[in-house]
This record gives C-alpha cells, sequence and structure tokens, in this order.
C-alpha cells in the first residue's frame, strides 16, 4: 500500500514535467478490543442479568459520545440515564475500552455531577442543588424524558424496570430511604460500582 503525500512539477524543455511522490504506509488494521472489553460491549444494556432494548438506545448513544470524544461521562445527560440501566461499573468500563482519558480517570476521578444537570433531574428544586433529593418520579422524568430526548420509540416497563430494578439499585445503594440526596447520587456514580 502507499499514499501520494505530494507531487514535484518542473518545466524542462519547454515540456512540463509532472511527478507524484508516494510513501509505502502500512495497512489500517482495526485494533481488536481484549476479552475484558469485549465482554463488556457484549453485555452492554445488561443490569442484573436483565436485559433492556429501551436502556441499549441509552448505552448505544453514549458510547458514540464517548467515541466522539466524551470525556466527562457523569455531566451527560445520556450518559448519566445509561449508567442507571445498565450500570457504572459497565458504563465507566466501556469508556476506558475506548478513551484513554477515561481509562485514566476511572470511577473516583470523573467530575462531579454538575448542578445544571442535577436541577435538570430535581426540576422542581428551589434551594441550593446539594440540599436537593431525587425522588422516584423524579428519575422516572429524567429516565424517560432522556429517551424522550433521543427520539426512542422503545420504553422500559416502568414498574418492573426502571422503579423495581433501576431506581431501587440506587436508592437501596444510598440508603437514604424513599429519596436520594445530591451528594449520595453523585456517589452512587463515584463509588457505587453497580
Amino acid at each position: 500500500n502507499s499514499r501520494v503525500i505530494g507531487f514535484r512539477l518542473s518545466v524542462r524543455d519547454g515540456g512540463f514535467a509532472f511527478a507524484l511522490i508516494t510513501v509505502a504506509t502500512r495497512p489500517v488494521v482495526p485494533r481488536q478490543p481484549s476479552p475484558e472489553c469485549q465482554a463488556l460491549f457484549d453485555s452492554q444494556a445488561f443490569y442484573h442479568d436483565h436485559y433492556s432494548a429501551a436502556c441499549n438506545v441509552l448505552t448505544s448513544e453514549c458510547i458514540n459520545r464517548i467515541y466522539n470524544g466524551l470525556v466527562d461521562l457523569w455531566n451527560d445527560r445520556v450518559c448519566l440515564a445509561a449508567a442507571t440501566c445498565q450500570g457504572t461499573e459497565k458504563t465507566v468500563g466501556i469508556g476506558a475500552c475506548i478513551s484513554p482519558e477515561i481509562a485514566a480517570l476511572g470511577h473516583e476521578g470523573l467530575p462531579t455531577i454538575k448542578s445544571d444537570l442535577f436541577l435538570t433531574i430535581v426540576t422542581d428544586c428551589r434551594t441550593a442543588p446539594g440540599r436537593c433529593v431525587v425522588t422516584q418520579q423524579q428519575y422516572v422524568d429524567f429516565f424517560y424524558g432522556t429517551l424522550s430526548l433521543l427520539g426512542s420509540t422503545v420504553w422500559s416497563d416502568l414498574q418492573s424496570e426502571v422503579i423495581g430494578l433501576w431506581w431501587a439499585s440506587i436508592r437501596d445503594w444510598a440508603g437514604t430511604g424513599d429519596v436520594v440526596p445530591y451528594g449520595n447520587f453523585d456517589d452512587w456514580f463515584h463509588f457505587s460500582h453497580s
């Protein structure tokens, strides 16, 4: 294989001479993911051995965003929602397989959820974002609202998936009753390794 890197034009004896300058190149061989990364990709949109097509809408878009340079996973609405339905371990793991920056940051090194994104979840918060709590209904609205923003035609089952599996996992990990304060919500993304 070779590629053109330039050309040379010269004038001799009243005529033109044109030469292409080429260099040999190695063929581009796509890098195969490690077995660990392949296992993460193969289990995309599964959480506690449960697959969700709606979650796959979110996780696929999150992965596209990572391929396009996204590093700050917890300040991207789609990746935040994707992590709630497939777990943080898988979301950060897939991100680390794609992005060396995410790999270097790891769970604990990713930035905290910014207040402007948090306020899109706790829409009725009228105080400092750190004092607001996420309710079950706010999480449900955030999850379905994110699918809606993507134009999804696939929807999760409200009771068994959104509430019974994903919200319950966050709520139970936080251990704060029926609501999850900002600090605990943010900590779930950084420390639960769910």
